[in-house]
């Protein structure tokens, strides 16, 4: 099993549309049977930082389930937005050991 965090540094002016627009493709995601996502943001330290974290059975699991999501034209749509409020951020990914 696999744990990946997509952490995204938004701009000050646009974290909370950024925050929404997050809920919203978590929401999009579940509906094409994308895993469980948590949606969290910075509490103290690293300001404006929004995190989407998902596990998966697999690397393989992770890829096949981003291929389907960044397909659909739901996702098309919504991304542009959010990625408007981006500045920058990187994936990490783990693999889970207990």
């Amino acid at each position: 099993m696999i744990l990946v965090r997509d952490v995204l540094k938004i701009a000050p002016e646009t974290m909370q549309l950024a925050k929404e627009l997050a809920k919203q493709q978590r929401d999009m995601a579940k509906k094409q049977g994308y895993p469980d996502m948590l949606v969290l943001t910075d509490f103290a330290a690293n300001f404006y930082t929004l995190v989407f974290e998902t596990r998966y059975d697999s690397l393989s699991h992770f890829e096949e389930s981003m291929k389907r999501v960044m397909s659909s034209n739901d996702w098309k749509k919504a991304y542009p937005k959010l990625r408007k409020c981006v500045r920058g951020g990187q994936r990490e990914i783990y693999s889970i050991v207990g």
